[in-house]
Parts: structure tokens; C-alpha cells; sequence
């Protein structure tokens, strides 16, 4: 009985959690996961819910989105009103490539 309260208090919060974004909602999914894994090996509850019934949704890799071009780089680096901020932009900026 426990394991089916468990499996519906889990989908409730998942469909609470619909409208955040995807790595937000696999961020929180897997830290419930781990809570009820956590609370299997220690024995508070006799079976992991959280692994068989909790499915972690795919992430889209974005990090190639967020990269910006090295025209881009120069632009914003060009861009910068303050000199010392300008500065410090080329030497982050020279150090990293």
C-alpha cells in the first residue's frame, strides 16, 4: 500500500512540475529519487519507489547554444564603455582560447 501512496504523491509532484523548464524538473526529480533511495537503504521504507516508477526525462544539450562566436566575442568586448572592464574582458578572453 505504502508503494502505491508513494507512486501517486510521485505523480502529483511531476505533474506540478510540468511547467518549469527541463533541467529544472530533472534537477528536482532526481533529488527525489535519491531522497527515496536514501530512505530505502536506510530502511524507513521497504521499497526504492523511486527507481522503478520514477523515469528521469531527457535532457537537451545546450551548451553548444550558449557558446558565442569569436565575432560576437570581439563585438562585445568592442562594445564595452569602460576601459578597465574592457581590460579585463581581453585578458579573460586572451587566457581562455
Amino acid at each position: 500500500m505504502q508503494s502505491r501512496r508513494c507512486y501517486w504523491l510521485s505523480a502529483l509532484f511531476y505533474h506540478g512540475l510540468l511547467d518549469l523548464s527541463p533541467a529544472t524538473r530533472a534537477r528536482l526529480l532526481s533529488s527525489v529519487k535519491s531522497l527515496f533511495a536514501f530512505a530505502y537503504r536506510l530502511g524507513y521504507v521497504q521499497f526504492d519507489v523511486g527507481r522503478p516508477l520514477l523515469r528521469l526525462p531527457g535532457r537537451k544539450n545546450t551548451l553548444a547554444e550558449r557558446i558565442m562566436s569569436e565575432v560576437d566575442t570581439h563585438k562585445t568586448i568592442a562594445l564595452e564603455p569602460n576601459t578597465h572592464n574592457r581590460v579585463v574582458l581581453r585578458l579573460l578572453y586572451a587566457s581562455c582560447s
